[in-house]
């Protein structure tokens, strides 16, 4: 069997390192960089600010919805399995849904970025519900229940970008919900 030049080099780097090392922590200097970073900035660098985790702002927005839907008589339940697939079938678990009136909702609860481009991240993510809604039952009611939010130099929604630039991603049938969290109510657009 023959070696590899990687080999060589980890077993030297190896005899190199020492099992332990004693260092003399008096002399160490504070890091000068410390004050200008919080912790929640180290901890949680993708955190929406303001809330405690991610999952908990697509729980409490999932809860909005349902309130919406119960208050329109539709009584919807959380993590709503469906068989949807193309030639053979396999479980998946929409955000909401109800087998009676048979309705099936996606929540995203996504903004601009904090320099207001476009999430692109985020986008894939409803073209992800997009395909999931191609792929479910026919007779169902597909909804996808957004958040509210505009990018100040031109006024624009996420919404409406997104049905703007993937029109050709979007199923017929589909119907958009855009909750504004500020006044509660549906934004028409």
């Amino acid at each position: 069997m023959m070696k590899n030049g990687n080999d060589t080099r980890r077993h030297r780097v190896s005899e190199e390192m020492l099992s332990e090392y004693d260092f003399d922590y008096a002399k160490a200097k504070p890091n000068r960089f410390a004050g200008r970073i919080s912790n929640k900035t180290i901890n949680k660098p993708n955190q929406r600010v303001g809330s405690i985790s991610n999952s908990r702002v697509g729980a409490d927005f999932e809860r909005v919805a349902l309130k919406f839907f119960a208050r329109q008589g539709i009584e919807l339940t959380r993590n709503f399995p469906l068989d949807v697939g193309l030639s053979e079938k396999k479980r998946h678990y929409f955000d909401l849904g109800s087998g009676k009136p048979k309705v099936i909702v996606e929540c995203k609860s996504h903004r601009w970025t904090a320099g207001e481009n476009v999430p692109s991240a985020k986008m894939t993510v409803w073209n992800e519900a997009m395909y999931y809604f191609h792929l479910a039952p026919k007779g169902f009611r597909k909804i996808l229940f957004v958040l509210h939010d505009r990018r100040s130099r031109d006024g624009e929604s996420l919404l409406a970008y997104y049905k703007r630039t993937y029109f050709h991603m979007i199923p017929k049938g589909v119907e958009f919900l855009e909750w504004d969290e500020t006044t509660g109510d549906m934004v028409r657009i």
